[in-house]
């Protein structure tokens, strides 16, 4: 914290929005550089560092005219484009907000200039009398009241512009508050210049809602439903009976969907190809069940396809678990796809760990691997990596096969001998024909 002469100059730099900051040590050889440039000659007059209202104690204020109506304004100009934005305030306390999108090249300081001139035109519309217009463009203030002279080539009309629009109040005063003071303002303007505008595109209003209760207080509990999916099926199975107001069509689907369940006491289970037995869970089991296969203790973060058939090894069924298994993926933060991490080195092992880890196990190994033909991407050590996993398929993929094939052999063994057997059933047969009817010859 300064003290002393440097405490007396902070306050000084204070009035034109200057911060001090502490110097760090300084090289000779910069003091030596700063004294060549800057010779002190007969003209050179040391820095009055005397404080003019050291005596004064107390502090006069002075009250402002509650008949004048107040006027923020504010301009922003920034790669997204250019927004100018105003509050007109009357003595009452009530805000009219006003913002815009300027579409033509601007400066900063064109920007400041049309909003002030919007802000006046709002309150020409008003019919105020009596307007104080205040903004944080110290350039604007000074050149509108009139201190400093106006020489860009470019703000001398809206200078003239300004005066003009002027002479239609009563009372006009232009007053620079520093920019923590003009945060309304400010944002309106933020906000017209962030705002994507396309074309004849239309944008509600912005409404601003009041709330006097936390967010948890105004939420309403769903109720649960009372019936689970499989009720209908369930109490069918159970009592022979239908819904109270059901359809022959309705009756008749669900005699259809009842012959592929099987009820054992009160728990239902859902009969599969292999003749094995799923038990139906209701919404909220499902989703508990979800979310620890998924992401519990020993929950691997897998995709849909995989936790579909995770939890059907584990013998759980619901009618609508294809389209969960896919919804619970895609809201799970920690499936999302991982765009970028942060390395203190980006080596080749680094890269070839955040693809096997983040792409290939997770997703599975990839058809196509574009790179920008960076070293750490084209090295040998990624071609391992991305071979050993193709080689890995393809050797599952041929165990399939080697698989699929020794089936087939087996069977085409198995119908040979059959064939075999056949053959020689058919010449046994016709041999003790032929023997037979010899026998019958010979006794005729």
């Amino acid at each position: 914290m300064p003290t002393g002469r440097l405490a007396k100059w902070q306050i000084l730099l204070k009035e034109f929005d200057i911060v001090y900051v502490t110097r760090t040590t300084i090289k000779a050889q910069a003091l030596a550089d700063h004294l060549a440039e800057n010779p002190v000659d007969e003209e050179y007059q040391p820095l009055s560092t005397y404080f003019p209202d050291e005596e004064v104690n107390t502090i006069e204020v002075v009250p402002e005219d509650t008949h004048a109506w107040k006027m923020f304004f504010d301009g922003a100009v920034n790669a997204n484009g250019v927004g100018i934005g105003a509050i007109l305030i009357s003595p009452t306390g009530q805000h009219y907000p006003a913002t815009a999108r300027l579409r033509f090249f601007c400066t900063n300081n064109t920007a400041e200039y049309e909003a002030c001139i919007m802000g006046m035109n709002m309150a020409i519309d008003q019919d105020v009398e009596d307007l104080l217009i205040m903004g944080d463009a110290d350039l604007i203030i000074r050149q509108a009241q009139g201190e400093w002279e106006t020489r860009d080539v470019k703000l001398i009309p809206y200078r003239q512009h300004v005066e003009d629009l002027g002479k239609r109040f009563k009372s006009i005063e232009f007053r620079y508050i520093p920019r923590c003071h003009n945060e309304l303002a400010d944002a309106l303007t933020t906000l017209a210049s962030m705002l994507p505008y396309l074309g004849n595109a239309h944008i509600d209003p912005l409404e601003i809602q009041i709330r006097e209760r936390h967010g948890y207080c105004n939420a309403i509990k769903a109720r649960p439903n009372v019936y689970p999916w499989y009720h209908d099926i369930k109490r069918f199975l159970k009592i022979q009976e239908y819904p109270e107001h059901a359809t022959g069509d309705q009756k008749r689907v669900i005699r259809r969907h009842a012959s592929g369940f099987f009820l054992s006491c009160e728990a239902l289970f859902k009969r599969t190809p292999n003749l094995n037995l799923l038990r139906c869970v209701d919404a909220e089991e499902a989703r508990r069940i979800m979310q620890e296969v998924h992401a519990g203790v020993c929950g691997p973060h897998m995709n849909g396809y995989v936790l579909a058939k995770k939890i059907l090894q584990a013998g759980y069924y619901w009618i609508t678990m294809e389209k969960d298994f896919f919804n619970f993926v895609r809201k799970c933060h920690q499936c999302q796809w991982v765009e970028a991490i942060t390395l203190k080195t980006a080596t080749k092992k680094a890269v070839v760990d955040f693809v096997h880890s983040n792409l290939i196990c997770r997703f599975g190994i990839p058809a196509t691997f574009i790179t920008d033909n960076a070293a750490n991407l084209n090295s040998r050590l990624m071609e391992e990596v991305l071979f050993k996993a193709t080689l890995q398929e393809a050797g599952a993929t041929q165990k399939e096969m080697k698989g699929a094939s020794a089936k087939t052999a087996l069977q085409q063994k198995e119908t040979s001998v059959y064939n075999l057997r056949a053959s020689k059933f058919r010449s046994k047969s016709t041999a003790k024909s032929a023997k037979t009817q010899e026998k019958f010859e010979e006794s005729r």
